[in-house]
């Protein structure tokens, strides 16, 4: 006859001991800390955590305990696992590589930094060409003009100059942001200037010609001296007497000067 395989009944949760059950869970939360802890940490940071924690629950167990006998070893225990939380961290190895770890971003940070450096003096050394415009003044011009209506010798401002405005563009190279070649590419006159006129008299007044009782005039003109007659007078002189001069220049001149005009 076979022999019949005795087979373990599959234990469910609830079939364990509450103990056990105990031992579970703190099995469980200790390996999900001590992987949350590595990963935001490193490896001897999160198994010195973990150790600490032990080393306290133990410190608490044994003065939970009653039996002096059984004190002993808890406490042991809770010492060296409180040791090795303090010694582990600081290992020569866990120092070494730490530092090893910082010299080595330190040296690749240097690198990035010396290349971006690299990269902007390459920039800086190839030529830029920009174009710029600059205004410049354009300056007036004077001329004097001959004016047969104006004395001989003055002067008369007939048209007051204006400076103009010419806009220039230029190309201007520049190497390590300094200029080193311009080139001018359009210049044009934005305002005309004004020329300054400026009249010059050249009129001389000729000589008056006596003819009898009066004189000619420079216009050909016979003009009778000053009289007590105010029939046909422009003039009344300061002495009294009128005048028939048909310019107001020299009217009265021998007879006190013009006292009004008429």
């Amino acid at each position: 006859m076979m022999a019949h395989k005795k087979t373990t009944p599959q234990k469910n949760w609830n079939d364990y001991t509450k103990q056990e059950q105990r031992r579970a869970y703190v099995v469980l939360g200790t390996a999900g800390a001590f992987i949350l802890l590595w990963m935001m940490t490193n490896f001897r940071s999160a198994l010195a955590m973990v150790l600490l924690a032990y080393g306290v629950y133990f410190i608490v167990k044994a003065v939970r305990t009653p039996k002096v006998r059984r004190k002993s070893p808890v406490i042991v225990a809770a010492v060296l696992l409180i040791a090795m939380a303090v010694v582990v961290p600081q290992s020569p190895q866990s120092t070494t590589e730490s530092n090893a770890a910082q010299s080595q971003q330190a040296a690749s940070e240097t690198a990035k930094k010396a290349e971006l450096e690299r990269v902007r003096q390459l920039e800086a050394a190839k030529p830029q060409v920009r174009s710029e415009t600059k205004t410049e003044s354009i300056e007036f011009t004077s001329i004097d003009q001959n004016d047969s209506t104006l004395p001989l010798g003055e002067r008369k401002l007939s048209v007051t100059g204006v400076n103009g405005e010419r806009t220039i563009s230029y190309d201007v190279t520049y190497v390590n942001g300094l200029e080193t070649a311009r080139t001018e590419t359009k210049a044009e006159t934005s305002k005309q200037p004004v020329q300054q006129v400026t009249l010059v008299g050249t009129y001389v007044q000729p000589a008056a010609t006596s003819s009898g009782d009066g004189y000619t005039n420079s216009q050909g003109n016979h003009v009778a001296s000053p009289s007590s007659n105010p029939s046909g007078a422009t003039a009344r002189c300061g002495d009294g007497t009128y005048s028939y001069s048909q310019s107001r220049r020299g009217t009265c001149s021998h007879h006190g000067g013009v006292s009004s005009w008429l």
